[in-house]
């Protein structure tokens, strides 16, 4: 059964899409873990500000009922401060629902507190009478409070090990998730990347490798049909399966009228050092990249254009486009596809090739032959300023 590329990039998005969220809720968890830092500090803050009030001594009553009082102001804002850190716990409030519990636990405390600060209020007045139950009371109100306090810090840990479970769970389930992915994909693209590889490797033949994806085959199949339907074999050249010279002039002619208004680009093709090319490696080789240059040409071929080969490794491109700088613009994306395509030699080692072309729009008071003739004188203005770029009328002009 045929693999489909479409398919695994579908179920690659969506296996990452949840990879993603898993991710995304440990992240959720371990920020939430400031805000539990920040409870702890601040309740071991009151557990502090409860001993020093408790201790400022009735001395000095006025100066120990100055410090109550600001001392008291802040455990109360410290309390209060709980409530609105809660509000950040996302984790506690959606995840683990201890809202309601956490709540009713600062409300205790709020009540426990009252309790105390009031206690010790009486503790620190100036009456003298009773003091031994004024102590004892406030002793006694702060023993309640910080057992309260105690039983949230308590509480908080267990609330932190709910979060650890769940954290603890969810990296498993990533890394086991990332792990088959790795696994399964890696399979995947490698029988993706040889059917890839099959098609621009120049020496293997698609007839006798086994393509593995649909999309490819569908590829392959285009690329070992003919370019041109004509049957006449004196019109179609024999290596690439293209117009020949004859070919091209009779498509021309049957093709020129058919969008009047529009422009003829004409583009004369040459590949780049390939009469070193074809010194080096066998005739084989190097017919088998003329073919495949002249199919990625005909992948840019609409229907009223026509493409030959007129040389051994000249081709012309004719075009027919609404503007000039359409034309030019599909031709120049001819050059850069050739230029990014790898060619696969017997060798294994693969190979970079590119074009060279002159480009003119074809006038109407010219012939085909003399608009060719003038493409050709152009291309080699684009050979001699480096290679690898077309050439225009305007480049001709400035090298003289």
């Amino acid at each position: 059964m045929k693999l489909s590329i479409k398919k695994i990039l579908n179920n690659l998005t969506l296996l990452l899409t949840i990879l993603t969220v898993i991710l995304g809720l440990i992240s959720f968890t371990a920020v939430s873990e400031y805000t539990s830092f920040e409870k702890i500090k601040n309740l071991q803050s009151q557990k502090k500000l409860i001993t020093i009030i408790s201790t400022l001594g009735r001395e000095d009553l006025e100066l120990s009922s100055i410090q109550y009082r600001g001392k008291s102001t802040t455990l109360h804002n410290d309390i209060a401060k709980l409530h609105k850190l809660f509000g950040y716990d996302l984790g506690g409030r959606f995840i683990f629902d201890h809202e309601k519990r956490y709540k009713n636990e600062l409300d205790d405390l709020k009540a426990y507190a009252t309790l105390y600060t009031d206690a010790v209020g009486e503790w620190y007045d100036e009456s003298e009478e009773n003091l031994d139950s004024r102590e004892k009371a406030m002793l006694s109100a702060q023993v309640r409070l910080i057992n309260q306090i105690d039983n949230i810090i308590e509480q908080n840990i267990g609330y932190e090990y709910d979060k650890f479970i769940i954290q603890e769970i969810l990296i498993y389930l990533a890394f086991i998730l990332s792990l088959g992915m790795a696994l399964w994909y890696s399979r995947r693209f490698s029988h993706v990347y040889k059917d890839i590889q099959s098609l621009y490797a120049v020496d293997l033949d698609l007839n006798s490798y086994e393509i593995l994806t649909h999309e490819v085959e569908a590829i392959a199949k285009r690329m070992n049909r003919k370019a041109v339907t004509s049957e006449n074999p004196a019109m179609i050249d024999p290596v690439t399966q293209i117009n020949n010279y004859k070919g091209m002039v009779q498509a021309y002619g049957n093709k020129k009228g058919i969008k009047d208004a529009n422009f003829t680009g004409l583009c004369v093709f040459e590949i780049d050092h390939f009469k070193e090319l074809d010194k080096r490696y066998p005739k084989e080789f190097t017919q088998a990249v003329l073919k495949k240059i002249a199919f990625m040409m005909t992948l840019h071929e609409q229907p009223s254009d026509v493409i030959a080969r007129i040389d051994y490794c000249q081709f012309v491109v004719i075009l027919s486009r609404p503007t000039k700088e359409s034309a030019l613009k599909d031709c120049e994306t001819i050059r850069k596809s050739v230029e990014e395509t790898g060619f696969k030699v017997p060798r294994a080692e693969t190979l970079s090739l590119s074009l060279s072309g002159g480009y003119i729009v074809k006038p109407n008071n010219k012939t085909l032959d003399e608009a060719i003739a003038q493409a050709r004188e152009i291309l080699k203005t684009a050979q001699d300023n480096g290679r690898n770029r077309i050439a225009q009328l305007r480049d001709h002009a400035e090298k003289f």
